[in-house]
C-alpha cells in the first residue's frame, strides 16, 4: 500500500495507491474502498479502515465546495482528511 498526497493551495488531496481519498464525497470514497476489498467501521466523523488508516469529515467543506448544482442544505460529508496509525488507535483498543 502506497499512500501519498499533493496539491497546492486549497485542494491538496491524499491518495492511496493512486486512489483519491481526499476532496470528495465521503460516502463515495467509503463505497469505493469496499469495493476495492477494504473493510472499516464507522467512526463519529469518518470511518476507520483495518488496513491502518482513517478517512475523515469536520464539515468545513460542503457539498457545493464539490458540486455547484448541490443546495445549500445538502448534507454529504466532504472527505477532508486522512489519519494513518494502526486500527487499534482508532477504535481504542489496548495493544
Amino acid at each position: 500500500m502506497t499512500a501519498s498526497y499533493s496539491g497546492e493551495g486549497g485542494n491538496a488531496e491524499a491518495q492511496l495507491d493512486g486512489f483519491q481519498l481526499t476532496h470528495r464525497f465521503l460516502d463515495d470514497v467509503v463505497s469505493d474502498l469496499h469495493a476495492r476489498g477494504y473493510t472499516s467501521t464507522p467512526s463519529d466523523i469518518g470511518h476507520d479502515f483495518h488496513a491502518g488508516f482513517s478517512v475523515w469529515s469536520m464539515h468545513s467543506l460542503w457539498a457545493p465546495d464539490l458540486d455547484p448544482a448541490a443546495s445549500e442544505d445538502d448534507e454529504r460529508a466532504v472527505a477532508e482528511g486522512v489519519s494513518v496509525a494502526p486500527y487499534a488507535y482508532f477504535c481504542g483498543e489496548k495493544e
